[in-house]
């Protein structure tokens, strides 16, 4: 494995994705400590992590951001040919004028052409990760709003399922703009197991930790991730997660496809 630094990224096997490569992205490791963040406007700093295309997107580019208490982002628009996936980390925000307070594991899916803010009401700094992407396919807004149009979830409301080793959050599984399907769950995974033996699906996958820390096997190697840090599953690849703690670990899971 090499490692680089601006930012951090482990990759899995010699021909990988470079931090700006316009070759097709296989499989990574970012981690979130090493990230190197720049002030872009007032009370908001940005971490760039990497830009990119892969077997299903045109282009994708993440950014981890951090908004200080008091500020408001400016409104931002969605180019028609881009979506946009926010994960919140740490804080509490406040989305579009909407007093409700979204924390830590809060989700929205922004489609092509919809405008957003964010704002910042609380007494700590607040930290999310963007995700902004287009398919190679040309994007489909009716299909996008015949499935309900832009998804915007407060972790608070979504039921948690307890199972044998750990339990479940089911955050949507339903097309977008972008994709015919978009599946995005959290899984809790008890100390010390593996959530499930090495298998490979078609669909590409991100993994996000948010607390705990993790083996994560993709192919033949292993890459280790704890609280913040973001796995690529590239397409096929066998994999599998273990939670190498004693605690139990958290984490989001989603699957895109065409």
């Amino acid at each position: 494995m090499k490692r680089f630094v601006l930012p951090v990224l482990l990759l899995i096997f010699t021909q990988s994705v470079f931090a700006t490569s316009q070759e097709i992205a296989q499989s990574f490791l970012i981690e979130r400590h090493s990230l190197q963040a720049k002030k872009i406007e007032k009370g908001l700093t940005q971490a760039f992590m990497i830009s990119t295309p892969t077997l299903d997107l045109a282009s994708l580019e993440i950014v981890s951001e951090t908004l200080a208490p008091g500020a408001t982002t400016k409104k931002r628009k969605n180019a028609e040919t881009h979506e946009e996936l926010l994960i919140v980390f740490e804080g509490q925000l406040q989305i579009n004028g909407d007093k409700q307070q979204y924390g830590p594991g809060s989700v929205m899916v922004n489609m092509p052409g919809e405008k957003r803010r964010f704002t910042n009401a609380g007494d700590a700094a607040a930290s999310y990760y963007l995700f902004r992407y287009r398919s190679h396919n040309a994007p489909n807004p009716q299909r996008a709003k015949k499935a309900g149009g832009s998804i915007l979830l407060n972790w608070d409301e979504i039921d948690y399922m307890p199972s044998d080793i750990g339990g479940r959050r089911n955050f949507f599984d339903r097309p977008t703009a972008m994709f015919d399907t978009f599946e995005m769950h959290v899984s809790t995974l008890n100390g010390g197991l593996t959530n499930h033996p090495a298998h490979t699906h078609r669909a590409e996958e991100f993994v996000l930790i948010m607390e705990g820390r993790v083996a994560m096997l993709l192919g033949e190697k292993t890459v280790e991730a704890g609280a913040g840090d973001l796995i690529y599953v590239e397409s096929m690849i066998p994999h599998s997660l273990n939670n190498i703690g004693k605690e139990a670990t958290t984490y989001f899971a989603f699957q895109f496809w065409q």
